[in-house]
């Protein structure tokens, strides 16, 4: 999920928990709107990868490792989220390149990404 707008918060997490799911999120602590979550049923074995996540701090995201048979099937799942008003869309791409960089040369199993990153593709004048 993102745009979560949720606050570290304890209360506020109990009220959006979900029975048989383990949910996970990482909120905005300074201003207001953004952040990103998951929910993660019970029954499937993951690790939360903080490493990952700590390599950019700059935005929002999460990430999660899901063992699979042998290396051609695990799994690394990450969860990100661009607000407009943070960094410019070409600075965030930097960012976001270096970050997969880094993913890339220590993961050797399937890379799925998913979020919301803000960039209209369609639009020549944000420099894609």
């Amino acid at each position: 999920m993102s745009e979560t707008w949720l606050k570290e918060n304890s209360a506020l997490l109990d009220y959006v928990a979900l029975s048989g799911y383990t949910a996970i999120f990482n909120s905005r602590d300074t201003i207001r709107g953004g952040g990103v979550g998951a929910y993660i049923s019970n029954s499937i074995n993951f690790k939360r990868r903080k490493d990952i996540e700590n390599l950019e701090t700059d935005f929002e995201h999460l990430g999660f490792e899901f063992p699979g048979r042998n290396k051609y099937s695990k799994a690394l799942i990450g969860v990100i989220y661009r607000s407009e008003r943070m960094l410019s869309c070409n600075d965030w791409l930097d960012r976001f390149e270096s970050l997969l960089g880094q993913v890339s040369l220590d993961w050797d199993g399937l890379l799925y990404l998913t979020g919301d990153v803000n960039i209209d593709t369609l639009n020549s004048s944000q420099g894609l």
